[in-house]
C-alpha cells in the first residue's frame, strides 16, 4: 500500500489580497511559509516518509514544498516539478478580485467561469507579456498546449494525464508521494483518487497547508481512505 499525501501550497501574498492567481506568481506570505512549516512538523510527527515529491512550476508550490521538507526532518527527496499541476490558467482575470471581475464581465459571467467545467475566461492574447510562451520556464512545453485561458475541463486533462504518467507508477512501485499543489488541480486528483475534498466540497474545506492522506491499495479502481493529518501533540 501506497500513501500519496496532498497538500495545498501556502498563503501567497495574492491570496492574502484575495486576488484571482492562476499562473501569476507571487510569493508566499509570511503566514504561507509558517504554514508550509506547520505542514512539514505534522508529517513528521505522523512519521510519514515520502520518496518523491511532486510541485508546480509555480513559485508558492515549490517554495511550500522545500519549508515543508524541511521541517519534516531534512531528508534528501526527490522533487520534480511539473506544469501540468499549476493551477487553472485564468486568463485576463488574474490580478483581478472577485468584485472587479463582476463589475466588468457581470456576476453571471463570474458565476459561470468559477462554475461551468466548459466556460472560457477571457483568455490572454498570444502576444501579451504575461502569456506563459514568453515565460523561460515553459520552453520545454510545445506552445500550442500553453494555455492563455482555461476551461476546468481543460485543467482536470492536464492534471489527470500527470496522474497517470506520474503518480501511477509511483503507487504501483509502493513509493509513498507527497504532491505540493493548488486548489483546482488537488480537487481533481482528490476526486480521482475517491479522497476527500473533492469538486463537491467548497474552497474553505481545503485550507492552505493543511495535509491530506490518501491510502492506495491499488490503481486504478482503488478504495481509499484519507484523512488530515492530526495537529502534533
Amino acid at each position: 500500500m501506497s500513501v500519496v499525501v496532498l497538500v495545498r501550497h501556502g498563503e501567497s501574498l495574492w491570496n492574502r489580497r484575495q486576488l484571482l492567481t492562476g499562473w501569476s506568481d507571487p510569493p508566499l506570505s509570511s503566514e504561507g511559509r509558517g504554514q508550509a512549516g506547520r505542514a512539514g512538523a505534522r508529517l513528521g510527527a505522523e512519521h510519514v516518509v515520502v520518496d518523491r515529491v511532486y510541485t508546480s512550476l509555480l513559485t508558492r508550490s515549490m517554495a511550500t514544498a522545500s519549508i515543508l521538507l524541511a521541517a519534516a526532518g531534512g531528508r534528501s527527496v526527490p522533487v520534480v516539478a511539473d506544469w501540468r499541476l499549476n493551477e487553472r490558467h485564468l486568463g485576463r482575470l488574474e490580478g483581478l478580485t472577485k468584485a472587479e471581475v463582476a463589475e466588468t464581465w457581470g456576476n453571471e459571467w463570474r458565476k459561470r467561469w468559477r462554475d461551468d467545467e466548459r466556460a472560457m475566461p477571457p483568455p490572454l492574447d498570444v502576444d501579451d507579456p504575461r502569456h506563459p510562451r514568453h515565460d523561460p520556464r515553459y520552453r520545454h512545453v510545445p506552445v500550442t498546449q500553453l494555455p492563455g485561458g482555461e476551461r476546468r475541463h481543460d485543467l482536470a486533462g492536464r492534471v489527470l494525464a500527470f496522474w497517470h504518467e506520474r503518480v501511477v507508477p509511483d503507487v504501483e512501485a509502493r513509493r509513498n508521494v507527497l504532491v505540493v499543489g493548488h486548489l483546482g488541480p488537488l480537487r481533481v486528483l482528490a476526486r480521482h483518487a475517491r479522497c476527500p475534498a473533492g469538486d463537491d466540497v467548497p474552497p474553505a474545506a481545503w485550507p492552505n497547508g493543511v495535509p491530506r492522506l490518501c491510502r492506495l491499495a491499488h490503481l486504478p479502481c482503488c478504495g481509499p481512505t484519507a484523512r488530515p493529518v492530526p495537529e502534533p501533540r
